[in-house]
């Protein structure tokens, strides 16, 4: 994997901060917020845990990769050092020890992608927590302006 694959998200826009996010809601729905709105402690409540998600993510990302890579060279340099005195015995066990050694890289593997579904599932609830509020927000919005 190479690195332009893994920094693709460099190429995402920074976080809005809570100033240009109170302009963006204006501007668009024509609605003032204020400083101490609900909706901006939400805002900067899902953006941490965004932010985060993205820090693990990137290190799970970065432990799958070496542990690929890892495992990767291993059997790569294995093979290399018993070619030349290969016969069908050695040859079998060089593979059966790889085997393992690929076996290891994939235990960490499920590891980190059953930590990834952990983030994953937090994150659906902070979105929800999220909808909830702005919907809960709107309402009261809705309830004073009319």
């Amino acid at each position: 994997m190479g690195d332009e694959t893994l920094n693709k998200s460099a190429d995402l826009p920074a976080p809005k901060s809570v100033e240009e996010l109170r302009q963006h809601l204006f501007a668009k729905h024509n609605a003032a917020v204020d400083h101490d709105d609900p909706v901006l402690l939400l805002y900067s409540i899902l953006r941490v845990g965004l932010d985060e998600q993205d820090q693990y993510q990137r290190a799970y990302t970065g432990m799958i990769t070496e542990a690929f890579d890892a495992g990767a060279k291993t059997i790569v340099d294995r093979l290399q050092e018993s070619v030349p005195q290969l016969s069908e015995e050695i040859a079998s066990k060089i593979i059966a020890a790889n085997i393992g050694a690929v076996e290891h890289t994939g235990v960490i593997m499920d590891r980190t992608l059953s930590a990834h579904r952990r983030l994953l599932r937090w994150t659906v609830v902070l979105i929800f927590v999220g909808a909830i509020s702005a919907a809960t927000s709107l309402y009261v919005l809705f309830s004073i302006l009319s």
